[in-house]
């Protein structure tokens, strides 16, 4: 019993001396130590606002001079002005003084003379009843001329030795290979140079051989099968069957080698869609 009292007694005592210690060490140390950073935090503050301080003094310093310069260009400027306006009152002056000096005009009143114009009488004329002649035209009877047929020869060539003439210009007999479609100026005339004159000369040849005598560019994309079938076509039912069928195509829409082309064939005939040949 003695013992259990001395310890609860021990312990009383040893919780009040912690007490006592820890009141001292937050009286010592953490009260001093919080007041320290409380102060530097208060020198910072402060070293802020004497920097902020500073700052507005020198826009003060920059404001009054500012205000000084405006001012002093206001007094310059109302000093221009009153020099203008003396100077305005000076010209002003001397112009009144001048007018002044001069003699004034006098103006006559002039009277606008009355001019009379005469009359006349347009006189009445009578014209007489004309006959208008009857011109009788004399007839003349048109000759019948006989055209001479040529005979269409088969044209062979090899595609290595193709003469090298120069155009030769269209002439009796020979064909308008502008009229295929996709036949051009230019074409037309590598196919005259080569001795190709007639639908049946053209139709004669081989894709091969066309294309040895045209020498197109790749990217145009020439149909010479279709040339060909064109002119076999025309060959052997006339020019009038191929526009009819390219009036077909255009009926259908833009021709197939419209864009493989470089323009249109200056030569255009009624029903027929322009060749885009070159």
């Amino acid at each position: 019993m003695a013992s259990a009292l001395n310890l609860l007694i021990a312990g009383i005592i040893g919780f009040i001396v912690g007490l006592v210690l820890e009141l001292v060490l937050e009286i010592w140390y953490f009260r001093r130590w919080r007041k320290q950073v409380r102060d530097e935090r208060v020198e910072q503050l402060q070293a802020t606002v004497r920097a902020k301080d500073s700052r507005i003094g020198d826009l003060d310093g920059r404001l009054e001079r500012a205000q000084t310069r405006m001012n002093a260009l206001q007094g310059e400027v109302a000093q221009r002005t009153q020099e203008v306006e003396r100077m305005q009152a000076e010209r002003l002056a001397r112009l009144a003084a001048v007018v002044s000096d001069a003699e004034p005009l006098e103006t006559a009143e002039l009277e606008a003379p009355t001019v009379a114009l005469p009359t006349f009488e347009a006189p009445a004329v009578e014209l007489g009843a004309f006959e208008t002649p009857t011109l009788e035209l004399p007839t003349f009877e048109a000759p019948a001329v006989e055209m001479p047929a040529f005979a269409m020869g088969a044209v062979g060539m090899a595609v290595s030795g193709l003469p090298t003439r120069g155009p030769a210009a269209i002439t009796l007999g020979d064909d308008p290979l502008i009229d295929i479609d996709g036949i051009g100026p230019a074409y037309d005339q590598r196919l005259r140079a080569a001795g190709i004159t007639t639908f049946a000369g053209l139709a004669a040849l081989s894709v091969e051989q066309v294309a040895a005598i045209i020498k197109a560019p790749a990217w145009r994309k020439t149909n010479y099968a279709d040339w060909l079938r064109q002119a076999r076509l025309a060959a052997e039912q006339g020019a009038a069957a191929v526009h009819g069928v390219l009036q077909g195509r255009s009926n259908v829409g833009v021709s197939r080698n419209w864009l493989s082309g470089c323009g249109a064939s200056p030569t255009t005939t009624a029903g027929r869609v322009p060749s885009s040949g070159l």
